[in-house]
């Protein structure tokens, strides 16, 4: 048997990197650069780095700092022997995050004005022509999905071509969404004309743009507000540098008596403080329509006031979209609190964008707006919407609209609420049973549609309870009160130790344990004769499944070319991918449909689906026409994303894994 390393974890590394500095605070010398308000550590601070190089002998700190440097500013750490040869680095920077290789390149096409070669990009970034190809291609698509068209002549190289507010928007994008972690990329002439803005000032613009919204009646999400702040520095050099935006006469019409005035109110006050910010009326006008493209969702606020017309629009468009649900899913979503309104405001903001050409752009939002596509139930409903409103108008969709979308759908299955059967429980404790009566009272009071009675009795009379009429005893015995603890006598129901209910880490305990079974969760789940699972499975391609599948399911060989057709088409078919997972879901009508069947094949190796490696498969069969069925099965699919440790014990034991699962869901974390 092969030894383990020494140094095979981080726990078990070499001393001196376990001593290893970690902050400036802890660095010690070069105190005439590092110190407090010195030049080396406010540049540091300020994440205002340049290019720098650390030279003396071994052991001074070169490395340290070098680290300090890189995890204060969030920056990218390779290593590298410059010793060996200069061209290691090219596999080093093969390893960098492929969002920021494109957001480079996009920059570099976007700045600049006479061209630039494709030699040269690949020698920036230390790449072949061959490996520069992939990375290309996508910024090559994100410039066409602000409308922008690249062009590439003999002698000069690549540049785009479109209007100056497409360019705008475009650099904006890809020039750093977290506004106070990233230091806007002006390493080259022609990104330095478009982006160049000192650390402070940069920051200024900022808060003063942020103080005039906050007194405004209107409000955007919070990545929008990076993205104008960034559009306001872009805006202030390229009017400056004679480039300006005309706007078609359709649109100064449309901006309406809101947006315009706060435009020019963020204006005026940046040009008092700054100068260079005289902005012509179509710069005014454009930033009101930059900003009226970025709202919220606020059901708080009426969208006739913000503009009557598109409001109209996207009423009538959700109306319509509501009766395609119904007649897709069988799920009628008018009833639903939010569904009308929500949806109407998404509607609006997409309307907004399109008219003003801004919709299908690629956006590069935070994680934690994109995670709604992980729940596989919402980001089918989301495709499944998009495609119908491109039956009707011609919009072009970003992942953003698509992560909004299952948004949506992910509230109003959060809304949704399974059937609750009141629980009938008993309290003891051992100073008697008004004790008993006194410590549960706060329950009752808390959690009144989840408690049909509790009953207060001595310990000694709970041998006579009938396990069917009781659903959980809350045990008061005069055991300390921790976790962990368990009752000295077995009994016939759920039980939980309890002296005392001081605090809400208490009533969150008896919740989670004993009361989220009021819930009903257990019959929004498949039986368990309807779990089947197939271990080391033989998967090659998704093409070959597809086969598998429809010679399983299908009935003769008309049914199983059928269901195979469907599959290739997604005609009442879709696939999709939750975390180490695929997802097949069948769609069946009528009586087939009411009750889910699930087959789990956990692959033999792991193995790839397009370009991402899976650990087992998932065929779903039936309908989503029920809303607590739907939210059950959404939170099951989910669980394969949030719980991948836990695939071989659902292997195990489907049922009960799935039961878990939904419990948990319901749990208090």
């Amino acid at each position: 048997m092969e030894e383990d390393s020494l140094f095979k974890t981080p726990h078990h590394e070499p001393l001196a990197e376990r001593l290893r500095p970690k902050t400036l605070d802890e660095f010690q010398g070069q105190q005439h650069l590092l110190g407090k308000g010195k030049v080396l550590r406010n540049l540091i601070e300020r994440d205002q780095i340049s290019s720098m190089i650390f030279w003396g002998p071994p052991g001074v700190g070169k490395t340290t700092l070098a680290k300090i440097i890189a995890h204060t500013t969030k920056a990218s750490f390779i290593t590298f022997s410059a010793v060996t040869s200069i061209r290691q680095v090219p596999g080093s920077m093969l390893n960098a995050d492929r969002e920021s290789r494109v957001r480079y390149l996009s920059r570099r096409i976007i700045s600049t004005e006479t061209g630039i070669k494709k030699e040269q990009l690949a020698d920036q970034l230390f790449l072949s022509a061959s490996a520069l190809r992939e990375p290309l291609s996508m910024a090559t698509r994100l410039c066409e999905s602000f409308g922008l068209r690249i062009v590439s002549r003999p002698g000069t190289g690549m540049r785009v071509e479109g209007e100056e507010y497409k360019r705008r928007l475009a650099l904006t994008e890809v020039s750093g969404v977290h506004f106070h972690k990233e230091t806007l990329d002006c390493s080259d002439p022609d990104s330095a004309s478009w982006l160049s803005c000192g650390y402070e000032e940069r920051q200024d613009i900022r808060h003063t743009f942020l103080k005039i919204l906050r007194e405004s009646p209107i409000s955007l999400r919070d990545s929008a507000t990076q993205r104008v702040a960034v559009y306001l520095i872009i805006a202030r050099n390229r009017v400056r540098n004679g480039h300006e935006i005309q706007l078609p006469d359709p649109w100064l019409e449309s901006i309406g008596t809101m947006f315009y005035p706060l435009a020019q109110s963020i204006y005026h006050t940046l040009e008092e403080q700054y100068g260079c910010y005289a902005m012509p009326r179509d710069e005014v006008a454009f930033l009101g329509i930059l900003l009226f493209s970025m709202l919220d969702v606020n059901l708080k606020r009426d969208p006739f006031s913000l503009h009557p017309g598109f409001a109209g629009q996207a009423g009538r468009l959700r109306d319509r979209v509501l009766v395609y649900l119904k007649q897709e899913t069988g799920l009628d979503f008018a009833p639903l609190p939010l569904a009308r309104d929500l949806l109407q405001q998404i509607l609006f903001n997409l309307i907004a964008q399109h008219f003003y050409g801004m919709d299908g752009a690629v956006q590069y939002d935070y994680v934690y707006e994109l995670q709604f596509l992980d729940c596989p139930l919402c980001a089918e409903l989301s495709r499944r919407v998009i495609e119908f409103i491109q039956t009707i108008y011609p919009f072009r969709v970003n992942r953003f609209l698509r992560a909004m979308l299952s948004c949506y759908f992910f509230s109003l299955l959060h809304e949704i609420r399974y059937p609750i059967r009141p629980l009938r429980l008993c309290s003891t404790h051992f100073l008697g049973t008004e004790y008993a009566r006194i410590q549960t009272e706060g329950l009752k009071e808390r959690y009144p549609e989840l408690i049909e009675e509790i009953t207060p009795m001595n310990l000694y009379e709970l041998r006579r309870i009938d396990p069917a009429e009781c659903d959980g005893v809350l045990l008061g015995n005069g055991a300390e009160q921790e976790e962990g603890i368990k009752p000295g006598y077995r009994y016939d129901y759920p039980v939980e130790l309890l002296l005392l209910i001081r605090n809400e880490r208490d009533f969150d305990r008896v919740y989670n344990t004993l009361l989220v079974e009021a819930y009903q969760y257990r019959q929004q789940l498949p039986p368990p004769e309807n779990y089947r699972v197939i271990r080391n499975f033989q998967y090659y391609t998704p093409e070959q499944f597809f086969q598998y599948l429809a010679g399983v399911h299908g009935r003769d060989e008309a049914e199983r070319q059928t269901l195979l057709n469907q599959w290739i088409t997604r005609e009442k078919c879709w696939t999709y991918q939750c975390g180490e997972v695929v997802v097949v879901f069948q769609e069946e009508q009528g009586a087939e449909g009411e009750k889910i069947r699930l087959e789990f094949y956990p692959l033999e190796k792991r193995a790839l689906w397009g370009e991402r490696k899976i650990r087992a498969l998932l065929y779903v069969g039936g309908g989503l026409h029920d809303w607590q069925k739907m939210k059950a099965l959404n939170t099951l699919l989910y669980s394969f994303v949030r719980y991948p440790e836990e695939l071989e014990a659902f292997a195990e034991d489907p049922p009960r894994m799935a039961a878990e699962w939904l419990r948990r869901s319901l749990q208090t974390m």
